[in-house]
This record gives structure tokens, sequence and C-alpha cells, in this order.
């Protein structure tokens, strides 16, 4: 089984979120605030015409709501330079409330949005918002007790004292602290659920992966088998029959080498009968052979047992073929039917370990079709011989009754035997017995 491997198993768990995710916030945060920010310019703007407002401000306002439409809707713009705008967005409407307000208006609650913004959108680096938020609180608390800001509000009276100042700045950043430790746990937790799903789908694709391909070597067996099954089905020329499946196999497959060897009749001797390639097309010229027992083929025909080496320089009895110096590891699978060995089937690759289960199937599945081929062959070649052997005794019979003397059954007989036996000089002689001569004279 292919092993899984996971980039993401050696990723600690941290505050920082993936980077598609904190986009895709980015994007819903900035549509969000865009249109809430526009829809509060436009009331703004209604209170300064027809009420009361500071036009300034309202300016501000608007330079900042334009400014933030174009970072919400031109996404070609670096999410770093995005992210700190809108950070950097919150943190000015906070500051002007302060600088307005005081501590008495919204700038503690802007400055909660400023923490959260930057620890979501920055990560680590984003917590010093909260050392920037305490600085701010602590600034506009001590301006405001010395009276360098101006209070719009009487009841904000409550505030200008040290020690209410100071309660407030500390009440907010306890507030704060908790809002930084809570905003941390949430995003741990959901840093580490997406961690999980990118480790669960990453090992679903693998699996996938992995079914996909076997689903294909299989199919391409199948595809092999019965191409060879066709080629084969209704050969009868034995060498004819051993080149054209090593063929199919070494095109199939691209298999280093593949060869055919037949056992010969006295079932001492492999024979090569099919090789591919100039190797293969050598070996035959030459009449390659091995005897049963030496090396892989040999053995697996001696033993009549499938032999799988991984590593060709391990096995003690391999035999090198200097036409063949990429070979590294080899299968030999006999060709069989019931205990009596055909031939083997043998394959090369030149790599450590070339061979899968798969491979393995495949091969024998092929050898034993070849097997049975090979004994329909030997059937039918056997049966012709039996039928052309009946033919010549039948005709033999009938030209012998036609024969009217000695001479002319010594002539038929000659010349038939010269027939059967292939030979062009055959003789018939006739010996008189002893007796019958002793009796003439």
């Amino acid at each position: 089984m292919t092993q899984l491997t996971n980039p993401t198993q050696t990723t600690q768990t941290t505050t920082h979120l993936p980077i598609q995710t904190r986009e895709k916030l980015l994007n819903t945060v900035y549509l969000g605030t865009f249109i809430l920010a526009a829809l509060a310019v436009l009331a703004y703007s209604y209170t300064v015409i027809t009420i009361t407002g500071t036009w300034s401000i309202l300016a501000l306002y608007a330079t900042l709501v334009f400014i933030q439409g174009i970072f919400t809707f031109k996404h070609d713009i670096p999410y770093k330079w995005r992210a700190l705008f809108l950070v950097s967005l919150t943190f000015i409407v906070s500051v002007v409330d302060m600088a307005t307000l005081g501590l008495a208006g919204d700038a503690r609650l802007w400055l909660i949005v400023f923490i959260i913004y930057s620890i979501v959108l920055f990560g680590r680096t984003g917590t010093i918002s909260v050392i920037i938020s305490i600085i701010c609180l602590a600034i506009t608390g001590y301006l405001q007790s010395h009276n360098n800001l101006p209070l719009v509000q009487p009841e904000l009276e409550t505030y200008v004292s040290a020690s209410g100042w100071i309660s407030v700045t500390l009440y907010s950043v306890a507030i704060y602290l908790m809002a930084l430790m809570a905003i941390i746990h949430i995003l741990r937790d959901i840093n580490q659920s997406i961690t999980q799903e990118k480790e669960l789908t990453h090992a679903l694709e693998q699996e996938r992966r992995r079914l996909d391909q076997n689903v294909s070597e299989r199919t391409r067996a199948i595809q092999a088998t019965a191409a060879v099954s066709r080629h084969i089905s209704t050969l009868r020329d034995t060498t004819q029959l051993a080149q054209i499946v090593v063929n199919e196999i070494q095109t199939t497959f691209n298999y280093y080498y593949v060869q055919i060897y037949l056992m010969d009749e006295a079932g001492k001797t492999l024979h090569l009968f099919g090789g591919t390639g100039e190797a293969g097309q050598k070996m035959l010229e030459k009449g390659h052979h091995i005897p049963l027992g030496q090396g892989i083929v040999g053995h697996a025909a001696a033993t009549n047992q499938l032999i799988s080496v991984p590593n060709v320089y391990k096995f003690e009895d391999w035999l090198p073929n200097p036409l063949l110096p990429s070979t590294r590891s080899e299968i030999a699978i006999p060709i069989t039917i019931g205990q009596e060995v055909l031939g083997v089937l043998d394959v090369q690759q030149n790599i450590i370990g070339g061979f899968s289960q798969e491979d393995t199937n495949m091969l024998q599945s092929i050898a034993s079709q070849v097997a049975i081929v090979l004994r329909n062959a030997r059937l039918y070649s056997q049966a012709q011989e039996r039928a052309r052997q009946e033919a010549i005794l039948t005709n033999f019979r009938q030209k012998l009754q036609q024969a009217t003397n000695i001479e002319q059954v010594l002539e038929l007989t000659a010349r038939e035997l010269g027939q059967v036996l292939a030979t062009t000089h055959a003789r018939v002689e006739l010996k008189r017995p002893q007796s019958s001569a002793a009796n003439r004279t």
C-alpha cells in the first residue's frame, strides 16, 4: 500500500489562520464595513447640513470611506496593505472619537474592534495592538484630566479626575486582555480544525490517487492480457507465438526485457524462442539456451515455482548477460500444464524492486494463457501428424491392392518409404530362405 505523506503533520498549532481563510475574512469585513460606513457618512452628512456638525470631520470620514471603497473592490492590492489599511482605519476612527468625546465616547469599543482585526489578520504580530490601545487610553485620560481635551457633554466630568481616568483605563485594559485571550483561543481552535481538515483532505487525496493508480494498473493488466489472448489464440507456430507474447508485454508495460524459453523433449534444456529488442534477436540467432536448474530461469523450471528477484546481484545463481547490462530485477514464471513444465516466461527490469504484486498477477495470467495455447499447438501438431500418417497408409494400401506382381509391390514399397522418410534413395531387399535354396539344388 502506498504510504501517505502529509506535509502539515509537523506544523505546530498557532494563532495564524491560513492565508486563504484570512483573505476571505478580509473581503467579507471590507464589504460589510464599507456599506455601513457609507450609510454612516450619509447620515452624518444630513446631520451636518440640517442640524449641526463639523465639516472637517465629515470630509475626513468621506475621504476614509472613499479610500476604503478602493481597498474593498480592488482585490489585486497585496493582502498586507489591504489588511493594514483596515486596521489603521479602525484605529483612526477610535482616535478621532477619543479626541472629540474623550473616554466617554465609543473609542473603547473601536479599540476592541481594532485589537480583534489586528490579531485575526496579522496573528501574533497583531497583539501589539493591545499595547497601542492601552497607551492611547492612558494618553487620552491624562489629557482629559488636565483639561487639554474639550468636554462636549457635562456628564463627562466623572472622567476628568485622575482616579476616574485611571479606573476607566484599567477597566478597559482588563476587557482588552480578556478579548485578547478569547480571540487567541478561538483562533487556535479554528486553526487546529483547519489543519486537521487539510490533513484529512490530503490523506483522502493520497488514498484516491492510490486507488486510481491500482485501478489503472489492473485495467492495463486486463487489457494487456486480453490483447495477448486475442493475438495468440489462433497461433500454431511456437516461435511466432513466443515472439508475439514478449513483444506485446514489453510494449504495453515498458519492461526492460522480456523473453520466453521452451523445454526440449528430453526435459534437460530450455531453449530461447522469443526475446525483445536487439538483445533478443542476437540470442535467437545464436540459439541461446539454459540448462535446467541454472540461473533464475533454470531454477524456476526445475522447481516449477515462480521466482521473483528484487535485486539480481543478491541472487547467488544469477547468470549475467553482457547483452543486458542494465538488468537489476527479474521475475521468472513457469509455463505449465498441471505438473508439466513447458517453458518459462522471464521478465527483467532496470530498477531494483521493479515488480509489484499487480505485475506478478498479470504475468502469471499471461503465462497460463501461453501454456494453454502451447498445449493446443502441440495437440494440433500431433493431430496433423497422425492425419498425415493415416493418409499415407490409406494411399499405400490402395496402391498395393493394384499391384499384380512382386516387383510392383517392392517398387511401390520403396517409393512410398522414400516419401515418408523424406529420402532420395530407398531400397527393399528380399532374401530367399535357405531351405528353399537347398531343395532347388
